[in-house]
C-alpha cells in the first residue's frame, strides 16, 4: 500500500472543425457559369471560386456609359448656348432673365452628367460581383454551387476554413460542466491519426445548455498538429476530479461483503486479515481509501475473493 494520485476521467466526443470558417455568399444571385474550386481544395485570398452569368449586368453597364455620353452632349450643347447668351447679354441684346434661364438649364445638365457618371460607376463595380473570389486563404470545406445551377444570397456558396486553427466542439452534461474551466489542458485522442493523445486547451464553456437540449457546449482549441484535419472524430478525456497524496489501491482489490467494503491484507505470518475500509474517489482503475489502510501494508490484489479472515495462504510469485 502506497500513497499516490488519483483522477476521475470522463470521456466526451465530437468532431474537429476549423475555428475560423468564412461563409462566402455572393453579392448577386444568378446562374452559375463556371466553378473553379473543389471541396477539400486549398485556395488563396483573391482566387476565383466561381462565376455568375453577367450578361444583363454587362448590358446595363454599357447603357450607363451611353448615358454618360448623352449627358455630356447635353452639357456641351448648353455650354455653347450659355456662352452665346452671355455675349448677347453683355451687348444688351437680351434680358438677365433670359441669361439665367439658360444658366439654370446648364446647371441641371451638369447635375445629370454627374448622376450618369455615378450610375455608370455603380454598374461597372457591380460587374465585379459576378466573379466571386476567396476573401481569405484556407481549405474549401464546402462547395455548394455547380455550373448551370443558381447561386443565391440566402446560404453560403462556399465555406473556407483555416485548417491551421482547429477546435473541437463537445457537449457535456450538467454533472460535468462545473468541473471544466477555461484554460484547462485536456488530452484529445484522435485514433485515426495516433494512439497518443494530443494536447487541447478549453477555450469556452457555455453558461446555459444548447437550445432544446440539456447539454452544455465546450470548445477546445487544438495546437497545429500535422495530419489533423477538420471533420475527424475525436474523444476528449476530461479530468473531473483528482486528488494527490492519497492511499489509492486497485479498484478490484476492494470487495463487497454484506454491503460493506473490505480489503484482504497479508500479515507477516501469511495469514489473511479482512479489514473494513472507507472508500472515496473511484475511477474504475484505482480507488481512494480514506480510512482503514496504512502505507507499507501488504494488500492482496489477486485471489482476494476466495479467502477468509485468518486463513493461512501460500503466496505465489
Amino acid at each position: 500500500v502506497e500513497r499516490g494520485n488519483i483522477s476521475v476521467v470522463s470521456p466526451v466526443s465530437g468532431r474537429i472543425a476549423s475555428s475560423n470558417a468564412v461563409n462566402v455568399i455572393p453579392l448577386v444571385a444568378g446562374e452559375v457559369k463556371e466553378v473553379n474550386v473543389k471541396e477539400g481544395q486549398y485556395v488563396t485570398a483573391g482566387q476565383t471560386l466561381f462565376t455568375i452569368d453577367s450578361e444583363q449586368a454587362q448590358i446595363q453597364s454599357e447603357q450607363a456609359q451611353l448615358g454618360i455620353k448623352s449627358a455630356q452632349d447635353g452639357v456641351d450643347a448648353l455650354k455653347v448656348s450659355l456662352d452665346r447668351m452671355q455675349a448677347l447679354y453683355d451687348a444688351g441684346a437680351i434680358s438677365l432673365s433670359d441669361l439665367e434661364s439658360v444658366q439654370t438649364q446648364y446647371n441641371s445638365a451638369l447635375n445629370s452628367l454627374e448622376q450618369a457618371k455615378i450610375s455608370a460607376k455603380a454598374a461597372s463595380s457591380s460587374l465585379g460581383y459576378y466573379t466571386v473570389t476567396a476573401p481569405v486563404s484556407g481549405c474549401a470545406t464546402a462547395v455548394n454551387v455547380v455550373a448551370g445551377g443558381t447561386a443565391g444570397q440566402t446560404s453560403a456558396a462556399v465555406v473556407i476554413s483555416d485548417t491551421d486553427a482547429l477546435e473541437l466542439e463537445a457537449k457535456v452534461s450538467e454533472y460535468l460542466v462545473n468541473s471544466i474551466t477555461e484554460g484547462q489542458k485536456v488530452d484529445v485522442y484522435i485514433k485515426s491519426v495516433s494512439d497518443q493523445p494530443f494536447t487541447g486547451t478549453v477555450m469556452t464553456v457555455a453558461d446555459a445548455p444548447a437550445q432544446g437540449t440539456f447539454t452544455y457546449e465546450v470548445k477546445i482549441a487544438l495546437n497545429s498538429y500535422k495530419d489533423l484535419k477538420a471533420g475527424m472524430f475525436a474523444e476528449v478525456s476530461l479530468v473531473t476530479s483528482s486528488k494527490s497524496g492519497v492511499v489509492a489501491v486497485p479498484s478490484d482489490a476492494v470487495v463487497k461483503k454484506r454491503g460493506e467494503d473490505y480489503v484482504a491484507l497479508l500479515t507477516e505470518e501469511n495469514k489473511i486479515e479482512l479489514r473494513k475500509v472507507t472508500v472515496g474517489l473511484d475511477n474504475g482503475t484505482l480507488t481512494e481509501i480514506t480510512s482503514g489502510l496504512r502505507p507499507s501494508e501488504k494488500l492482496v490484489v489477486k485471489g482476494q475473493n476466495y479467502v477468509s479472515d485468518g486463513e493461512l495462504v501460500n503466496v505465489v510469485e
